[in-house]
């Protein structure tokens, strides 16, 4: 009996965000409320990472700042080996190999420096692909497949901040001295 050939169908996505994650979570935060604000629809974020981040829940503490956003996303995590070039490169593959989407958008700006080049050097083969990147202080700039620069200013509310940082609190709205005192200079 002959077997016939297995085909794949491979649901294809609309966008996906990919944001390599480090130690500062502020900057992903600020880069996706921007895109969101701008581009206000469901999204895959996929978050590159690695096990000491994992470790230290930097990817549900970024999760956690956008809960605003959550109905807008979906997010998948890729764990990787942040000081191997070609493991970076082979979890990238592997991951995108599997999935089609029509739009890729990249935030190189946290991670490693061996993370963002890898993720470069993977997603400036893909024509649907735009690369960001963004100095610490400086205007947001877009490498890939043309320069832009974009003055993004997202403010966080404290909460945003505290919650970026893995600081819960809670807020019952009732002043510690009394009226009198608090009105005072």
């Amino acid at each position: 009996s002959i077997s016939s050939p297995v085909i794949f169908v491979l649901k294809k996505n609309k966008s996906v965000l990919v944001c390599l994650v480090s130690e500062q979570t502020i900057p992903n935060v600020q880069f996706i409320k921007w895109y969101f604000n701008q581009n206000p629809q469901k999204i895959n974020i996929v978050f590159v990472s690695t096990e000491e981040m994992e470790k230290k829940e930097k990817t549900q503490y970024i999760e956690s700042t956008l809960i605003s956003f959550k109905d807008f996303f979906e997010s998948d995590v890729i764990t990787t080996d942040e000081n191997d070039m070609n493991k970076v490169l082979e979890s990238l593959r592997c991951y995108f190999e599997e999935k089609q989407f029509e739009k890729i958008i990249v935030n190189i700006t946290g991670g490693t420096k061996l993370m963002s080049l890898a993720a470069y050097q993977f997603f400036i083969q893909l024509e649907n692909a735009k690369i960001f990147y963004q100095p610490i202080g400086k205007p947001l700039q877009q490498l890939y497949p043309e320069m832009k620069k974009y003055d993004i200013f997202e403010i966080l509310s404290l909460e945003e901040f505290l919650n970026a940082h893995g600081i819960r609190f809670s807020f019952n709205n009732e002043c510690v001295k009394d009226w009198d005192f608090n009105k005072t200079d």
